[in-house]
């Protein structure tokens, strides 16, 4: 079966001027977090091999008002591993 165009259009490189200016740039992106004024909740698995809890934390320092929590016993998708545990966690944080 020949794959399609679009398919194609997924896996294909795309061009430097088809992307977000300053999408890639550290120093931007920092900045920007910095200066969002909501609250974030960043949340990780305790295995996600991924998402490291430990770099998902220090994204978390990047928000002004940014939470990190660990789900233990996750993995990538913690809200697949115990959803029960992920629903509460979420739910608290946005009340």
């Amino acid at each position: 079966m020949p794959v399609s165009r679009a398919v194609l259009s997924w896996v294909q490189p795309r061009p430097a001027n088809n992307v977000i200016i300053g999408a890639f740039d550290p120093a931007a992106t920092r900045a920007g977090l910095a200066g969002f004024e909501g609250s974030a909740l960043l949340l990780a698995g305790e295995f996600d091999r991924n998402s490291p809890p430990r770099a998902v934390a220090a994204c978390a320092e990047l928000f002004r008002r940014g939470a990190f929590v660990e789900q233990p016993g996750a993995g990538h998708c913690p809200w697949g591993d115990d959803p029960d545990r992920f629903v509460v966690t979420v739910a608290s944080f946005l009340v």
